[in-house]
């Protein structure tokens, strides 16, 4: 039997068009059933609400799909498409790995994004999910709903979520990142985590939420955090720091934070590494790097410093490295 199919759909001028195609296609899902990888590319193209709908539905029906791949970036978005994509998901109960692009789409809201982690909360068997939301309109609520359903997802173990922001700031909080935070919480399947939320509004609290949860991952081996752009200052980066260095995940081989922000001043980056002095460097095998306050550097044996004054900090193997950076 067919075990995968990938689909392609560029530009299309007109709205009719783009819906019968997708209807037309979906009609036939059944002959599909046996499918167990799909990837789908719609990009730039007119895609209304009936036409994700008719995707969504067609998506349900593939019952042995164990991989989904939707790229669906810089097309047009409605509330009940995304609840219709987030049911037709949410029906696949072989499903382990979804990656979904939703890049640049503006009209990707709070209501639209909660409805589609409704229906993702039910994807049971996920153990890989990549979300890319930059460039969409959710804020505070859509996090919330989005870390709810990631909550429920126990097999769930590599997580890669971007909203990141280019053309303009975004609108998250240091309250959604508090319930982004809640979801990873305390989830042991949990080994890989990708975060990426660079240009929106989330303060110390927010940074202090995410070090918290991250510290009750045991198992995770690799961390990557871009927060740059955000409004966070010397209290969230010094706290990060010393909650990360303080319980650090035992099996961390791997570890990447960006808090680049202006409010970070000296005692910030003094904090930060002051907190993870005590973290193992040896499995990490040079993977390490940090930026904060604007500058960036990567050491493989040191810990990062952006600032002369702190010229080395002893690693675990007993060396010091100098590392120069720049002036704050």
């Amino acid at each position: 039997f067919l075990k995968g199919v990938v689909v392609s759909w560029w530009p299309v001028p007109a709205i009719q068009q783009t819906r019968n195609c997708m209807q037309a296609f979906w009609e036939r899902a059944s002959l599909l059933a046996g499918m167990q990888s799909l990837q789908m590319s719609i990009v730039n193209s007119n895609v209304d609400g009936s036409s994700l709908c008719a995707i969504g539905h067609g998506i349900g029906e593939l019952h042995a799909l164990q991989s989904l791949n939707l790229d669906l970036h810089a097309s047009n978005f409605t509330t009940s498409g995304m609840d219709c994509l987030g049911k037709g998901v949410g029906k696949l109960s072989k499903l382990e790995s979804l990656a979904a692009d939703f890049l640049n789409n503006g009209n990707i809201e709070d209501e639209g994004l909660s409805a589609y982690a409704v229906g993702l909360a039910h994807a049971g068997q996920l153990s890989y999910l990549d979300l890319k939301l930059g460039g969409s309109n959710a804020g505070d609520a859509g996090a919330h709903a989005l870390g709810s359903s990631i909550g429920k997802l126990t097999r769930l173990a590599s997580l890669h979520l971007d909203f990141s922001m280019i053309l303009r700031e975004g609108r998250i909080t240091s309250n959604g990142m508090a319930g982004i935070a809640s979801g990873i919480q305390g989830k042991h399947s949990l080994k890989d985590i990708v975060l990426g939320v660079e240009k929106h509004r989330i303060g110390d609290m927010g940074v202090q939420a995410l070090a918290k949860a991250l510290s009750t991952l045991e198992q995770l081996s690799t961390i990557s955090i871009r927060l740059s752009g955000n409004i966070v200052g010397d209290t969230g980066a010094t706290f990060f720091g010393k909650q990360i260095g303080a319980t650090p995940p035992v099996k961390l081989t791997g570890f990447g934070v960006d808090l680049t922000a202006q409010n970070i001043m000296r005692s910030g980056v003094e904090g930060f590494a002051e907190g993870l002095a005590c973290l193992d460097l040896k499995p990490m095998q040079g993977k390490l790097t940090a930026s904060l306050g604007g500058t960036s550097q990567q050491a493989p044996t040191a810990w990062i410093t952006m600032n002369p004054s702190l010229t080395c900090l002893q690693n675990i193997l007993g060396r010091c490295t100098i590392v120069n950076g720049t002036p704050l």
